[in-house]
């Protein structure tokens, strides 16, 4: 099995939001309702969405796993020394492959290569997500707890991780 790592341009919104179609309500199934998991889908991937992460200088890496793509990331600049890790999400069918490791750590990577200094990098998850084991056995710990308003009245409470790079 040969894992790759690109940087995704602006021509392959689509791949990535195909992506989240498949990985979003696996990842949170047993935290949100069906409603909650549909908002959350049109509130980060619809085209409009996605062209704003474009003009925010969000950066995205799509993972490929034998030339297929399966797993995405993405982060964006916070702060003179501060990124959010927005997102890694791996498709269920590929996930215990080594594919998230591979994106979180060309995402550090990529980090570096903006920012050589060292920073702190974030990020937000849900305490009952299933992806809270792996982002603490990459070395992220937490460092508060924050709730964050997506709207339509859907509020979720998130731990935020941290990890200096």
């Amino acid at each position: 099995m040969t894992i790759s790592v690109r940087k995704a341009d602006f021509s392959e919104i689509f791949k990535i939001r195909d992506l989240a179609s498949v990985t979003i309500p696996t990842s949170y199934q047993n935290n949100l309702t069906t409603e909650q998991i549909d908002y959350l889908e049109d509130f980060l991937y619809a085209q409009q969405t996605l062209a704003d992460s474009e003009q925010s200088k969000q950066v995205f890496l799509i993972a490929s796993l034998d030339g297929k793509d399966c797993a995405y990331g993405s982060f964006t600049k916070e702060g003179p020394d501060l990124f959010h890790l927005q997102k890694i999400f791996v498709n269920p069918d590929d996930q215990k492959k080594g594919l998230g490791s591979a994106l979180f750590k060309a995402l550090l990577q990529e980090i570096s290569n903006e920012h050589p200094e060292p920073c702190d990098i974030e990020l937000n998850i849900n305490h009952h997500n299933q992806g809270l084991k792996f982002y603490e056995k990459m070395g992220m710990k937490e460092v508060r707890i924050v709730n964050f308003d997506i709207g339509n009245g859907f509020i979720f409470t998130q731990k935020v991780l941290a990890i200096k790079n």
